[in-house]
């Protein structure tokens, strides 16, 4: 089989912009071949009783549970503290495997194993150790079987040929299979497209998760791949589906995909209790077993299932960005030395990274020295880019809990998703009483026009930690650039941030839906260092004043007064503002806007 590197394939179909890619061809394939996709193995199994091995009682300090002997003597169960509840019964039980149907491509060296605690996902992540015995080139993998006998793979933790460790959040039935890597295609495809089955936005982060919600990202990209597109007839692939929800669709603009980005945003805060957990992990797998483990078991897992793999990945100072893996190409790459550029036998995993939605990324293996090529990439895309070595096979379901994606999803679709976890945010408009020249304050959700072709609109955002500052933009219906900020506003001690005095000027206001992206600090990073973050995107309706009327009669002196009908007189707290010349003493840009754009009054 000819292994030179083949992927302009890949390249054509997707049709996006190539960066990371440190890898050369020699003999790139013609430019109108596309790899197919595959669709995996398919089959069942049959097996025998399950006879039970070990049984013991974990609590929420933790434990290990031993089998002592039998087929599965020497696995072991490694529970962490406060990943299970007081009083959990954890048993193991194996059956023998008496026949499957999946093919060459899987041959198992353990019986079937069943290994439960009492829950269906566990809070933190479990180690299982299971005794091998492979020869040499031979590699492992744990695999899931689903009562349809449909595969998927399990994370590595460790591996050599004498254990393997795999590390998961749930159990099914599952068993380890062997395998040879030179046995696998060269080219392995799952079908996922970037520009189609990726978000269109960028990983920025949240208020809920200001360091970045690049998991959430991966995890919804792939659930929605894999379980709508795939799985329904007629469903429409993910990219710009779900753009700015309240509205006209407004492509290439990120900050208004109000429900898209809360779903992932939610989503990635489901995960919070066990990144770290993994991150541990797959570091201490990057020593304990080779590299080529890792490259290979997203190769394998592919193959087998037909479905994209999530990847994890930490830079040099161990923090955590994650990738989605949809192909695997194996050839040779041009390695870039000190003075020089030799050829290596390696690979390249194919992935979507959620900081560059439009680029087509790779991850390069050296096959020669068995190791990643560090990956470039950042925590966020408006980070700073920095180098990831650490390269983990993360799976698909282990970790992530797969059916509360889908109650994500459906939150987001009716507009609940990230309710009680955003900051609320209340909308005022300034009203001028035309017979005093009084104005004031009125929460609204339909502002009017004033008789001077404006409105003047204030925002009250809650939940914000002291000292934090947030910012508002409007924008017209389908814009990308907005008509008007707010400025900074510092929140005061009740955690409540006020924005006054946001004029909206614009020929033709009545009758349009705005709309209002709020941004708002939140700790960030370890040090708890305030980030400038995403909260919303919500729709503002303006309407016209109601026509003058004619006065046909005179009412009676003494008739009551009819009170106004726009709202309780509740204004939100008045805030002192520093007027700063332009541009000498311009505080700093606010979101990467330049300084001369924030000139002026600039609320504190």
């Amino acid at each position: 089989m000819d292994r030179r590197w083949m992927h302009v394939g890949l390249v054509v179909l997707l049709g996006v912009a190539i960066v990371g890619v440190v890898a050369a061809t020699r003999e790139p394939r013609p430019r109108d071949s596309v790899p197919l996709a595959i669709d995996g193995v398919h089959g069942n199994w049959t097996v025998g009783p399950f006879v039970l091995d070990a049984s013991t009682t974990i609590g929420s300090a933790g434990g290990v549970l031993k089998v002592a002997d039998g087929e599965l003597a020497g696995l072991t169960l490694t529970v962490p503290s406060g990943a299970l509840a007081d009083g959990t019964t954890t048993t193991v039980e194996h059956a023998a495997i008496l026949g499957h149907s999946w093919g060459a491509a899987v041959q198992p060296v353990t019986p079937a194993i069943r290994i439960e605690i009492g829950s269906q996902y566990s809070e933190r992540l479990l180690t299982v150790s299971v005794p091998l015995d492979l020869s040499t080139g031979e590699l492992a993998m744990g695999l899931y079987v689903a009562d349809d006998g449909t595969l998927e793979g399990m994370p590595l933790a460790g591996g050599d040929q004498r254990m393997l460790d795999v590390a998961t959040r749930h159990f099914s039935t599952w068993f380890v299979s062997k395998y040879l890597p030179s046995e696998l295609p060269d080219e392995i495809y799952t079908g996922y497209q970037m520009a189609r089955d990726n978000w269109q936005f960028e990983n920025n982060g949240s208020f809920v998760e200001p360091n970045g919600i690049c998991a959430g990202m991966v995890l919804t990209s792939a659930w929605y791949y894999l379980e709508h597109f795939k799985n329904i007839d007629g469903a429409v692939s993910l990219y710009n589906q779900f753009d700015y929800p309240h509205g006209p669709s407004t492509t290439g603009f990120d900050l208004d995909d109000a429900h898209a980005y809360r779903f992932a945003s939610m989503v990635q805060s489901d995960m919070a209790g066990w990144v770290g957990d993994w991150a541990t992990s797959f570091r201490q797998a990057r020593f304990t077993a080779a590299q080529n483990w890792q490259f290979h078991a997203f190769r394998y897992a592919m193959y087998l299932t037909g479905e994209p793999q999530y990847v994890t990945m930490a830079d040099w100072s161990r923090r955590g960005h994650a990738v989605l893996a949809y192909g695997a190409t194996m050839g040779e790459r041009l390695v870039q030395q000190a003075n020089s550029s030799v050829w290596h036998a390696g690979g390249e995993l194919w992935i979507a990274d959620p900081n560059y939605p439009r680029q087509l990324n790779s991850i390069t293996f050296d096959a020669q020295t068995n190791e990643f090529v560090p990956y470039s990439t950042a925590l966020r895309a408006d980070g700073d880019p920095d180098a990831f070595p650490y390269i983990g096979y993360g799976a698909k379901s282990a970790f992530a809990n797969w059916p509360q994606i889908a109650t994500r999803y459906t939150q987001m679709l009716d507009g609940t998703i990230g309710a009680g976890m955003f900051p609320s945010i209340i909308v005022y408009q300034w009203i001028v009483d035309p017979a005093t020249g009084a104005g004031n304050w009125y929460p609204t959700s339909n502002p009017v026009v004033e008789p001077d072709g404006t409105v003047t609109l204030g925002f009250t955002v809650t939940g914000l930690q002291v000292g934090a500052r947030i910012n508002a933009f409007v924008f017209e219906p389908a814009a990308t650039r907005y008509l008007d900020d707010s400025k900074a506003t510092a929140v005061d001690s009740s955690g409540t941030g006020t924005i006054t005095k946001v004029a909206v000027v614009s020929p033709g206001l009545a009758g349009h839906t705005y709309k209002v992206v709020v941004m708002a600090e939140a700790p960030a990073g370890d040090q708890g260092t305030l980030e400038m973050s995403w909260v919303d995107a919500i729709p503002l309706e303006v309407t016209a004043p109601p026509p003058p009327t004619t006065v046909v009669t005179v009412p009676p002196t003494d008739a009551p007064t009819v009170p106004p009908t726009v709202g309780p007189t509740t204004p939100p707290p008045q805030v002192p503002t520093t007027l700063y010349p332009c541009p000498e003493q311009c505080p700093p840009g606010i979101l990467g806007v330049e300084c001369s754009l924030h000139c002026g009054s600039i609320s504190e």
